[in-house]
């Protein structure tokens, strides 16, 4: 999710993710999706994935683990162990960020 995502849905707050705990079955936050995301995944058997953060923070997979299965727990006992079990999140390195795309730059590629 961009940064300019994020600003457009305005759903990046901790009050956001603590309000989506009572609306857990259409979360509006990044952490609130994610958790819904995986609840399906366990539900319908879809296996391990790798969820690679890059938010430029120092453990942002460890951080985005931990608050995607404390978020998890609250909503659905039980699946902090699958989501433990079958998902990876490492930590990563941000080098460089690119800012969003505007119409002058998707013409620029197009016309390449």
């Amino acid at each position: 999710m961009s940064k300019g995502e994020q600003a457009s849905r305005q759903r990046i707050g901790p009050n956001d993710i603590a309000a989506d705990i009572d609306r857990s079955a259409e979360p509006g936050s990044a952490i609130g999706w994610l958790a819904r995301a995986l609840k399906e995944r366990q539900k319908t058997g879809a296996g391990p994935l790798t969820i690679l953060s890059c938010d430029n923070l120092k453990s942002n997979g460890p951080k985005l683990e931990a608050a995607v299965t404390a978020f998890a727990e609250r909503c659905w006992p039980g699946l902090a162990p699958w989501i433990k079990t079958n998902t990876a999140s490492p930590a990563t390195l941000v080098d460089c960020i690119v800012p969003a795309s505007d119409a002058v730059h998707r013409q620029r590629v197009a016309t390449a």
